[in-house]
């Protein structure tokens, strides 16, 4: 497979703009991955944490905290703003856009 050079463009870009982003606002370091057309690009920049400063590399873990609340609440409005999820409707509440298929279980 080919690696696309506007990919790596792109993830150029990404990757000017998340060390911008980082000295703006004093962030010690960031993972960021892109994947495009099956080809991952990856990067890592600073230290995992000013008391720890070990070297970020693309498979440094990171806590998470509450950064899923902000993840959960952003893929609910996707989904009212496509009109797949109605918020005055209960989540039992069946969908037209749910898929239809019946699982098996076992």
């Amino acid at each position: 497979m080919s690696v696309s050079v506007r990919a790596v463009t792109a993830f150029g870009e990404v990757c000017a703009a998340v060390q911008e982003a980082m000295a703006e606002t004093a962030t010690p370091g960031v993972a960021v991955a892109m994947l495009h057309e099956g080809e991952e690009y990856a990067a890592g920049f600073g230290v995992t944490s000013v008391e720890n400063p070990l070297e970020v590399t693309p498979g440094t873990l990171f806590q998470i905290g509450s950064i899923t609340k902000t993840f959960t609440g952003t893929t609910v409005m996707v989904l009212v703003e496509r009109g797949d999820l109605d918020l005055r409707c209960a989540p039992t509440c069946p969908s037209s856009n749910w898929p239809t298929r019946r699982w098996r279980s076992g």
